[in-house]
Parts: C-alpha cells; structure tokens; sequence
C-alpha cells in the first residue's frame, strides 16, 4: 500500500483543463489493479491523464486507527490524451489491456469536468451501481443476503424480483442497489 504522499495526482498535467490537452481522449482499460502504477508511467513519460481519485476511510482490526487510501473511482480504467497514432507506446507498460476510442470527445470532455469538480467540491462522491434491466443480481448485504434475483423497474423505481419457479411466481422487493451484486 503506498503512502498517501506516494499516490499519483489524479490529473497530469494538473494546471489545465481537460479540453486543453493535446492528442484525443481515449479510455485504457488496465489490468487488474494497476492504475497508480499506470498512472507514475504516463506521468513519466509526459503523457496526460485523469484518473479521478476518492479517499477510503478504514479502521485498522488490530489497534483500531483509521487508515486512509487513494482509490480510483473507476477501477480498472483511466483517461489518457494521446495522439493516436502515438498509442501503441502504452502497450509496452504490459499493465494496459485494451485501449478503449472516444466517438464523442467533447461529451468525454464535459463528462470528465462534471467528476472532476464533484471531486474538487465538498460533497460526497462514490460510484453509484448501474444495473441492467433483466440483469441476475445477488444481494451482498443485510437480512437477505445470498438471495438472487433480477433487477426489473416499476413505477420509475428499480426492483429486486425473487422468483419461485416452481409456483410461477415471483415478488418484487425494493433494495438499494448498494446492496445487489452482478452475477
């Protein structure tokens, strides 16, 4: 774990704005926990990025302090403005696993200053499930735990549906979706 003066900043080159970088935005998606390690390299090799950043307050089990971390709001992925023609120099970190195209870089950009400045502002920020309609869900939390379902949406309001096969059957239960895992 590194220290928190030993992260990365969350944008390189800090002093601009996102829509003053040169080369078009594209989105690499990293392998397994190698964001911060992705992020030192392009800051190396003078390649801007963003990778939003939210703090992650733990208490310790063995003296009871609270630990603090850096984490990427979007793990497993990371914004970087390169030319494109320029791309194939990422490949050689061997932590890049597939470089995703942005259509529409101006809504790219727009969205990035819209996280940024939540991040940048006082409120609190995390990342929000976004479900599926149809999509098999599990519930990770609370009294019904290890249930598994599907999300479906009634009256505007997404739902946890259990059904009972057998019965052809099934009830709608309203769950935050904190509490759904994918399947």
């Amino acid at each position: 774990m590194l220290r928190m003066a030993d992260n990365p900043t969350a944008r390189f080159p800090d002093m601009r704005s996102l829509g003053e970088d040169c080369g078009a935005w594209c989105v690499a998606h990293l392998k397994s926990r190698q964001e911060k390690a992705f992020a030192h390299d392009l800051r190396q090799w003078g390649i801007s990025y963003y990778m939003p950043l939210i703090e992650k307050r733990t208490r310790r089990s063995d003296n009871g302090k609270i630990r603090k971390s850096l984490l990427p709001l979007f793990p497993g992925y990371l914004a970087v403005a390169i030319p494109w023609q320029e791309r194939e120099c990422l490949y050689q970190t061997r932590r890049l696993a597939n470089l995703l195209p942005v259509d529409d870089q101006e809504q790219f950009i727009s969205e990035l200053e819209g996280i940024r400045r939540a991040l940048d502002s006082d409120v609190r920020v995390e990342l929000a499930p976004n479900f599926e309609l149809g999509q098999r869900v599990r519930v990770n939390s609370g009294p019904m735990l290890g249930l598994e379902g599907e999300v479906v949406q009634y009256r505007g309001e997404t739902m946890f549906i259990i059904k009972v096969n057998m019965f052809q059957q099934a009830i709608r239960v309203e769950l935050d979706e904190f509490c759904l895992d994918a399947i």
